[in-house]
């Protein structure tokens, strides 16, 4: 969910045994303030993500283990999980 104040550009996220990022999964769209995604992953427990949004800002979050979180919300100050 994007609750920041800026459009979110570029999502990433790929099980964390891959050292690569993988393509934007936002492909061509923009995720819009006030916006949800969902995605559907394949059964991996730890991820890492990556979301640019703004100008210039981004932010990582490395080993996360996606069946103990319902969601990832982007704020202006940075990722929450919920």
């Amino acid at each position: 969910t994007n609750n920041s104040s800026s459009s979110v550009r570029a999502i990433y996220f790929n099980p964390s045994s891959n050292r690569n990022w993988g393509p934007n999964r936002l492909g061509n769209s923009i995720l819009q303030p006030r916006q949800s995604i969902t995605f559907q992953l394949p059964l991996e427990v730890n991820y890492d993500v990556r979301f640019s949004w703004g100008g210039n800002q981004a932010a990582e979050m490395r080993h996360t283990d996606i069946c103990r979180i319902s969601g990832i919300i982007i704020t202006d100050e940075g990722l929450r999980l919920r």
